[in-house]
């Protein structure tokens, strides 16, 4: 959760310096044009807080590194509401106050949240009706005139600046913070199910781990009343495998590992599973078997193909298996209690000397069914 809230950190920022891009090239384009008006309507303090903030705009931008993005935040909403208050007041409908005042609205609601954005909103009109009112009972009125002021090239200017480059400025930015979040979100999805795969499939062997075995289990457990045939678990133990480490290291147990995954896999049906059921340890689910020595033959030509020599670098490996059967309904009906069956059984046929196979019998009895396979 933390790196998510980093990401999120990171994209609302990357939105807040692309808005303060724009002001500053609003800034450099808008300030001049914006006092150049005075031809036609005389010096306004207007022009003066438009001086000051194109400043301020500057400044910001120089420093947006080192300044908090909440802190950058405050300072572009109550610029935008301090140019459109300006302007509204001096202009009125001749200025484009209205579109700062309503571009702010939709930046605070993306920037905090769409209840913020709402009152901002209302806010807005809120303001243009009392300055609606205020012109239109004389209270306000324009100190220039207005016929002289829309002839001016700059006048139309300032307009378009207002009306297509500032809208333009912050649809752009609230427009890269979307495709970032969709993309954030896309490869949060990837991780999702790349942590799910990971947590289902065991990454060393490639081989589904226990979780996922014994939910198959538990669902083959569920057909065998209506299909009439068994299922096994097989517990396998490899014998030998911590000489290996010992003697030849991790890389070399991390290569038995993935030879005996790969050899069994092969050795298996299609609808059998083996998975890792952690170490050197792992079962294997027979589905569909008509009888309970299927499960012993099966074992038998895993423990062969096991004992086949394996290559590490320049060197042969020897590892041999113990492994445990229990078959339901014969000796356990649930899953962990068909598993439970095959563990004890397997250290039976280790007790027996290893390299060979023991049947769980009822009543905790075990069988041995194999004789040791040589190496």
């Amino acid at each position: 959760m933390r790196d998510l809230d980093h990401e999120l950190i990171q994209v609302r920022d990357q939105m807040v310096n692309r808005i303060w891009s724009g002001l500053s090239l609003i800034a450099v384009l808008g300030v001049p044009i914006s006092v150049s008006r005075i031809s036609s309507t005389g010096w306004l303090p207007m022009y003066g807080v438009h001086i000051l903030l194109g400043v301020v705009t500057l400044l910001v931008y120089v420093n947006r590194q080192s300044i908090a993005t909440r802190v950058k935040s405050h300072i572009a909403i109550a610029l935008f509401w301090l140019i459109g208050l300006a302007g509204l007041s001096t202009l009125g409908l001749l200025g484009a106050g209205t579109w700062w005042l309503v571009t702010s609205a939709l930046l605070i609601s993306v920037l905090y949240s769409e209840r913020a954005g709402l009152i901002a909103i209302a806010c807005v009109c809120a303001v243009v009706g009392l300055f609606g009112l205020g012109y239109s009972s004389g209270l306000l009125h324009l100190s220039f005139d207005a016929n002289v002021y829309v002839t001016q090239v700059a006048a139309w200017a300032t307009l378009l600046i207002a009306t297509v480059i500032l809208p333009l400025v912050v649809f752009s930015a609230v427009s890269n913070l979307s495709h970032t979040v969709v993309n954030l979100s896309r490869e949060l999805d990837r991780q999702r199910e790349e942590n799910e795969r990971l947590a289902k499939m065991d990454e060393l062997t490639g081989i589904p781990r226990s979780a996922l075995a014994l939910d198959r289990l538990e669902q083959a457990l569920i057909r065998v009343p209506r299909q009439g045939r068994k299922v096994a678990v097989l517990f396998l133990d490899l014998d030998g495998f911590k000489q290996v480490n010992d003697c030849h290291g991790h890389d070399a147990g991390d290569c038995v590992l993935r030879t005996v995954s790969q050899r069994c896999t092969r050795a298996l049906r299609i609808d059998d599973t083996m998975a890792r059921q952690g170490g050197d340890e792992f079962i294997v689910i027979l589905q569909g078997l008509a009888v309970a020595e299927q499960a012993v033959d099966i074992a038998q030509k895993l423990i062969e193909v096991i004992a086949l020599p394996m290559r590490y670098t320049d060197q042969e490996l020897h590892i041999g298996a113990s492994i445990g059967v229990a078959v339901s309904p014969d000796h356990a009906s649930d899953a962990k209690s068909l598993i439970a069956a095959a563990d004890a059984a397997m250290y039976e046929a280790k007790r027996q000397g290893k390299n060979r196979c023991a049947v769980a019998q009822r009543a905790r009895r075990l069988r041995l069914v194999s004789a040791p396979v040589s190496a």
